[in-house]
């Protein structure tokens, strides 16, 4: 299976840690979105949007780094990361979408001032927005919380969810460098449960690998 990626893009680190946590290798193909080649009729016949990551396994394409993820572990069987039951399914189910319509976008707010707009040459970063995305991930980092204050993971055990969740709190620098998690763009200091989950997710061997 290849994966496409960017330098720039954190939402493949999630990827790469499941795919060592279960031991499904991947072979990296790094795309640059600068020069365009996400735009090309080649990359756009495996992922319409034009953007990173996409999985390509033989003839089948997957666009949505959650459902990626989540395709790499049903590849491996790995139904501790990704249960087959409706309940303890649902929950994992849940917090992929609570991360992708609620923890995502906040923190993307602030990546996309504080590193795409200085990548893509597109002014200075606006503060106003900058203290927007950190409200709602106070708000959001709070609700986290909340959870891990009664189990080490999200969902009870270790499952997808808990990889998508911590790569959120991953960003890349100007260079494509993966910086500390929590990144030091995000203020989540106050969230001492928080805090001990990712501790434990980027101490992970994958993690580790993935990086």
């Amino acid at each position: 299976m290849k994966l496409y990626d960017a330098p720039q893009n954190p939402n493949s680190l999630k990827i790469r840690a499941v795919a060592h946590e279960v031991d499904v290798p991947l072979e990296i193909v790094t795309v640059n979105m600068q020069q365009g080649e996400t735009k090309t009729p080649a990359y756009l016949a495996h992922n319409p949007n034009g953007k990173v990551p996409t999985l390509v396994d033989g003839d089948f394409s997957v666009w949505e780094s959650n459902a990626i993820m989540c395709y790499v572990a049903l590849k491996a069987g790995a139904t501790s990361l990704l249960p087959s039951e409706p309940r303890p399914r649902a929950t994992v189910e849940q917090w992929l979408f609570w991360q992708t319509a609620h923890l995502a976008p906040a923190v993307g707010k602030i990546v996309y001032e504080r590193l795409y707009k200085r990548i893509f040459g597109l002014g200075e970063p606006d503060q106003k927005m900058i203290d927007i995305g950190q409200a709602e991930v106070q708000r959001f980092a709070g609700v986290l919380d909340t959870v891990l204050a009664k189990h080490d993971y999200v969902a009870g055990s270790l499952t997808v969810a808990d990889f998508a969740l911590a790569g959120s709190f991953v960003t890349r620098g100007p260079e494509g460098q993966t910086l500390p998690a929590p990144s030091p763009w995000l203020d989540v200091a106050a969230f001492t449960n928080v805090q001990a989950w990712l501790t434990r997710m980027t101490s992970r061997a994958s993690w580790r690998q993935a990086l």
